[in-house]
């Protein structure tokens, strides 16, 4: 008799075993559908800005790797047409990693909304392996590609930056 009654209740748990691994797909399934796929969504502060400032190495690809950030010129920008561009470059698809690529930046952009720092977007075009630009949120790292269009778009602004006071 206790085996008719311990057979079902083995059936049942090594059912309910097997069932379990597929509701963790579909959770894991729907949590990552909700993941930002731009860094504009990731970061929806960026959508506010009302000033940038770009900032150019003097010499990024220096010797020095741990000072070669620290001389630079800069150019800001208030106008709504770059604003836009710069806002358009954000909405690409990310790739979201652990650590920063062995790649060094040429520049950053400060981006701002009511003289407030909204975040920090670093950019580099120095080969295929190292053309993009990419925030740090949260301890994690957010790429995304860089157009040709912004790279022309730096190559013109940088001219203009000058060294600041």
């Amino acid at each position: 008799m206790k085996k008719f009654i311990l057979l079902p209740i083995a059936i049942f748990i090594f059912w309910c075993a097997c069932k379990q691994p597929a509701k963790k797909n579909i959770v894991t399934q729907s949590i990552e559908k909700e993941l930002p796929k731009s860094i504009l969504q990731l970061d929806t502060t960026l959508q506010t800005i009302d000033s940038i400032v770009f900032v150019f190495y003097n010499d990024p690809f220096s010797k020095d790797s741990l000072r070669y950030t620290r001389f630079y010129k800069q150019y800001n920008v208030v106008d709504t047409a770059t604003l836009g561009f710069v806002q358009s470059q954000l909405n690409d698809t990310i790739v979201k990693i652990e650590k920063v690529k062995p790649c060094r930046s040429q520049g950053k952009i400060w981006c701002f909304s009511k003289k407030d720092i909204l975040q920090t977007i670093y950019f580099s075009s120095y080969n295929d392996n190292c053309s993009h630009i990419y925030i740090i949120k949260n301890g994690f790292f957010y790429y995304t590609s860089i157009s040709d269009a912004f790279i022309d778009k730096l190559k013109n602004i940088k001219p203009l930056a000058t060294t600041p006071n």
